[in-house]
């Protein structure tokens, strides 16, 4: 797939418990961990170690693991020490309604 020039990112990852393997066989670009796992996550050892086992996973190659929902200081350095490389959510930036230009941008031209 990459030699066609296809990047490969996987988005809700740690929702279910299955093989890693295919983060190779893939040579996934990008890994976004499931909200669920993130939440209170300072809290939840299962969490953590579900976390960790997957950004070892990834070591040994390009891949890189991000958070998705994080919401607060104490998630993130956890989520930090724990390997993860970046993240999205509450914490770092609230959201933000779409601006009117680009609803008639996403209205007027479609993929």
């Amino acid at each position: 797939m990459n030699a066609l020039g296809v990047r490969v990112a996987v988005n809700q990852a740690g929702l279910t418990l299955v093989s890693t393997s295919w983060i190779k066989e893939l040579n996934v670009e990008l890994l976004k961990l499931h909200p669920g796992l993130v939440r209170n996550i300072e809290k939840r050892t299962e969490n953590q170690l579900l976390v960790q086992s997957l950004v070892e996973a990834c070591s040994g190659t390009s891949t890189q693991v991000y958070a998705t929902g994080v919401r607060s200081r104490s998630e993130w350095q956890t989520l930090i020490q724990r390997g993860v490389t970046g993240g999205q959510g509450d914490f770092f930036a609230s959201s933000q309604p779409l601006d009117t230009n680009v609803k008639k941008y996403s209205q007027r031209y479609s993929v």
